[in-house]
């Protein structure tokens, strides 16, 4: 079977379209974990950007490790570090 260059090169560029876009605020945030807690990132969950009525962007995410560690993280602007809350193993945060 015979396939064309522009076939291919169209079957690669909806594969790049299609792929999820990583936000900014999540490579600062991964790199900080990291920094700040010794953590590598798993996964992030339960995430909510807010625009501001000022034009600041507020996140607020949950963070959890490979080791298993869990925290929840907020930022208020783009210009500010993430605050770092650790879960308690007891409770689900």
């Amino acid at each position: 079977m015979r396939t064309s260059t522009g076939a291919v090169l169209a079957i690669l560029a909806a594969l790049c379209l299609a792929a999820p876009a990583v936000a900014g605020w999540e490579e600062e945030l991964t790199r900080q974990m990291m920094e700040d807690e010794n953590c590598e990132v798993a996964f992030i969950t339960n995430v909510v950007e807010r625009q501001e009525p000022d034009g600041r962007t507020s996140v607020m995410a949950h963070v959890q490790c490979f080791d298993k560690r869990a925290f929840d993280v907020a930022r208020d602007g783009e210009l500010r570090r993430f605050k770092i809350e650790r879960c308690k193993e007891e409770r689900a945060c």
